[in-house]
């Protein structure tokens, strides 16, 4: 297994298997995108030769796998079926191909089997659909996930395997700028206090301006433990701030909390959408309905999508059978496709609350526009992003790295018929999308502004509204943090505390209480790490401060739960959504008041705000 093909055997395999793709694109277009990545695997990327034939054999028995499950659990589908067979056919046909070019038929079938089934498939070809948004469609640009190390969307890799570390951001270009969409959560660039819109104007000193996605990536990326150097440009902000970033193993939760509120509430953080997405929601009801919740809260904030299956999937928690959660529309009908619940056991003994904000996206919202739709839950927070768009890679020449076109072939709808993409505008002569314009300076969306937006019905007749994006049944400001808060963070001086308190102590303080001595041990610390805040400002940011302490306390003791739970005492939105439960305890109670507050205050909006 470890002699390596000729030149001439290698060039003949890439011949075939190329020929091979533009064969089944003819036979089957829409399968473009899937079938680029057996190619992109021997483009640079897929290391020597057996590693590719290796993963082309995964690849097919990974399309088996998913022409079966499609059989059993979509029967009623039986063009889907059909084209399973035909990747799988096909994806047969080209691993066999390489293996007659690269000269290694001579090798026993039973050794070949048995050395791939002594180590875990590193690749695994999907025939999943993406949700072509902002943050996961990897395969294109402008934009183009940075869950770094480097991951392409329909790739599954194991966290273990992989050598090189990242610092974990989801990245997109603004502006001809590499700029942060979110941090993901637990990873270096979170605790690091990088946040969504921070545009990165140099990497390692060197900048960015003008350079793609792709050279971004690969400059973040490096060995486990190595720092790399972000210069971050940050609105409202006179000066860059620089952020000195160790980079570590990505490995993702979809659901990296759940847990109960001091009044009884359930509260369950959906951060991304992945393999894993339904498995861990499964197990967060299990946990949290072992403790009787009298509500949950599902926290889709910051939330940027992913698998359209698993967007379904989490959806079918609460969608009873039979019940429409999503359905695409192009002027192609072969691009119109439905999605339906197939789920005998929903979640429906307690009143939920789906909590958004302006950077819910992709299959984020799928989920709450369906529960909204379908009346199982109130949604609360902000207008959501609004990026619903199918689109399908064609190939302009036969080259792999040639030009290819990136075209719109349909759209996501909710079940009441409302368009999740919002509409794109020209700003200075340049295509941008709405939220280009959304500053955070920008009024909030008001009573006159909602009018203009074309209203639906859900399932019990309730007037929701399109335009784009999910329009939240009641609405909460944004809550900022003081600008010292900023800095705290940024320097990272809540973590550096907790390390040194820890060195000193071998227990957490009595319910992460702080004391007098603390806080006098916290002043010490800024004046170490020459930090410069005026006495003023640092007693009126108090409370933020004494909670970043906490939380750095409890991660620190108690690891990220801990750290969740407290930070949540100080989370103004959860408390917000969580009151909601006091004021109406059962489900058509909560939708009955979201409607009186509408009609009384013309969509009011809570004012929250902390400047």
């Amino acid at each position: 297994m470890n002699r390596q093909p000729s030149a001439y055997a290698m060039e003949r395999a890439l011949s075939v298997l190329k020929e091979l793709r533009f064969q089944l694109m003819e036979i089957d277009p829409t399968i473009s995108e899937d079938e680029t990545l057996l190619i992109d695997m021997l483009d640079g990327e897929g290391g020597d030769a057996m590693q590719i034939l290796e993963r082309l054999v995964d690849s097919s028995i990974e399309a088996n796998i998913l022409a079966d499950a499609a059989k059993a659990r979509r029967a009623d589908l039986a063009d889907r079926q059909a084209r399973f067979e035909r990747r799988r056919d096909m994806m047969r046909a080209m691993a066999q191909s390489a293996l007659e070019a690269l000269e290694i038929r001579k090798l026993e079938r039973a050794e070949w089997t048995a050395s791939l089934a002594n180590r875990p498939p590193k690749v695994v070809i999907t025939d999943e659909h993406l949700i072509p948004d902002e943050f996961m469609r990897v395969r294109r640009e402008p934009d183009k996930a940075a869950l770094l190390p480097k991951l392409k969307a329909g790739h599954t890799v194991d966290g273990a395997e992989l050598s090189n570390g990242g610092i974990g951001i989801s990245i997109g270009m603004r502006d001809r700028w590499v700029t942060v969409i979110a941090p993901i959560e637990g990873t270096p660039a979170w605790k690091a206090g990088i946040l969504g819109g921070d545009r990165i104007i140099k990497i390692d000193d060197v900048s960015t301006e003008g350079l793609s996605l792709d050279d971004a990536m690969k400059k973040m990326r490096g060995e486990r433990g190595s720092k790399v150097k972000l210069t971050i440009y940050r609105e409202g902000r006179e000066k860059p701030m620089d952020f000195d970033i160790v980079r570590d193993i990505i490995q993702i939760k979809s659901v990296p909390y759940a847990g109960m509120l001091s009044n009884g509430v359930g509260y369950v953080r959906l951060s991304n959408f992945s393999e894993r997405s339904r498995q861990e929601m499964d197990a967060a009801f299990d946990k949290l309905e072992k403790l009787h919740p009298h509500g949950v809260i599902i926290d889709l904030r910051f939330n940027p999508g992913g698998l359209l299956s698993q967007a379904v999937e989490v959806s079918e928690e609460f969608a009873p059978r039979g019940k429409k959660i999503v359905y695409t529309r192009g002027r192609d009908s072969s691009q119109n496709r439905d999605f339906f619940s197939t789920a005998d056991h929903p979640h429906s003994d307690y009143p939920m609350v789906i909590l958004v904000n302006q950077w819910t996206a992709s299959a984020s919202e799928i989920v709450s526009g369906a529960l909204q739709d379908l009346d199982l839950g109130l949604v609360v927070g902000k207008t959501t992003f609004g990026k619903g768009l199918v689109q399908t890679v064609i190939p302009l020449t036969r080259s792999v790295k040639g030009p290819k076109l990136k075209l719109t072939t349909a759209k996501y709808y909710t079940p009441s018929g409302r368009c999740i993409q919002k509409d794109e505008q020209l700003k200075d002569g340049a295509l941008a999308d709405d939220e280009d314009t959304d500053g955070s300076d920008k009024p909030d969306v008001t009573a006159d502004s909602k009018k203009a937006k074309p209203e639906y019905k859900t399932e019990m007749g309730r007037v929701v509204f399109g335009g784009g994006g999910i329009t939240p049944d009641v609405e909460l400001a944004e809550v900022k943090l003081p600008r010292i808060i900023e800095d705290l963070e940024q320097k990272q001086v809540f973590f550096k505390y907790a390390v040194k308190y820890a060195a000193k102590h071998k227990e957490p303080p009595a319910g992460y209480a702080l004391t007098s001595q603390m806080r006098d041990e916290f002043n010490q610390l800024l004046k170490e790490e020459k930090v410069e805040v005026s006495a003023d400002s640092l007693a009126d940011a108090r409370r933020w401060v004494e909670s970043g302490m906490r939380r750095e306390l409890g991660r620190r003791y108690g690891g990220e739960e801990e750290a969740y739970r407290i930070a949540l005492e100080d989370d103004d939105q959860v408390k917000e959504a969580a009151a909601l439960f006091d004021k109406a305890p059962t489900l058509p109670k909560l939708l009955a008041l979201a409607s009186e507050m509408n009609k009384g205050k013309s969509g009011a909006m809570i004012q929250k705000q902390v400047r």
